[in-house]
């Protein structure tokens, strides 16, 4: 099974495969970046290398956090193609090994659509669940734009 790493995204605890993480870094100067829309948020420097930021927040649907300055986050750094892609988090938390294999599509039945077609697996943990999000497939969903917030379904 893969190893992830945990971070926290508005109050929610997602977690990334290690294996498709460049790094991480604690602290990004994000810059805003003129026409950005939906989850793009700018851009960071990164060792030198410009990277395309990504409101993971926005990606997913979720408030963001009053209480975090939205300019000064930790990140998960992508890296696809030669380009670098910074997913902003509020924290980063831990590696996290599942023990046991990921709970059935049946799980995830409940979650918005959104959250559907970006999480790949749910995992089981002592402090409830993790969801491993799909990397190509959040990249995919900012470049396109679709990080924008999606109308609540009506309560038929």
């Amino acid at each position: 099974m893969n190893t992830l790493l945990i971070v926290q995204v508005a109050g929610e605890r997602v977690g990334v495969g290690v294996d498709e993480v460049h790094h991480a870094v604690s602290r990004t100067s994000l810059q805003p970046l003129p026409g950005a829309h939906g989850a793009v948020a700018g851009f960071v420097s990164l060792r030198g290398r410009v990277a395309t930021a990504v409101d993971l927040a926005v990606c997913l649907g979720l408030e963001k956090a009053a209480a975090i300055d939205r300019r000064d986050r930790p990140a998960i750094v992508i890296q696809r193609r030669g380009e670098l892609f910074a997913l902003l988090v509020d924290a980063i938390e831990d590696l996290f090994e599942p023990e046991r294999e990921p709970l059935g599509d049946e799980a995830v039945e409940g979650f918005t659509p959104r959250w559907r077609r970006l999480v790949r697996a749910l995992h089981p943990d002592e402090c409830g669940l993790v969801a491993e999000l799909d990397v190509e497939r959040v990249l995919a969903a900012a470049r396109r734009g679709t990080g924008e917030r999606e109308p609540c379904p009506s309560a038929a």
